[in-house]
């Protein structure tokens, strides 16, 4: 479950929608998800496809995308370390 400040969307592995409820919609309601095609439909897929036909990575497989996650996880561990707030490492 996602909690924000004007509602929350949760969504189950595998399940064919997810739920939202919103200030306007309380009672919540279903949204369909969308179905993953191939090549997308987990990374390993994405990645074969990428060597075998040079169509570009996409997503969290991309240097940018993956670069800042690991930043967030080496400020996250010295942050942890240091127990206190550090800015994005090499940001």
């Amino acid at each position: 479950m996602l909690k924000g400040t004007d509602g929350t969307i949760s969504c189950y592995d595998y399940e064919p929608t997810l739920f939202v409820q919103t200030r306007e919609r309380p009672e919540g309601y279903a949204v369909p998800v969308d179905v993953l095609k191939s090549p997308n439909r987990n990374p390993i897929e994405h990645v074969l496809h990428h060597l075998e036909t040079g169509a570009p990575l996409i997503g969290p497989l991309t240097l940018e995308i993956s670069r800042i996650g690991q930043q967030i996880v080496d400020t996250a561990y010295l942050s942890a370390q240091q127990k206190r707030t550090l800015a994005l490492v090499g940001g």
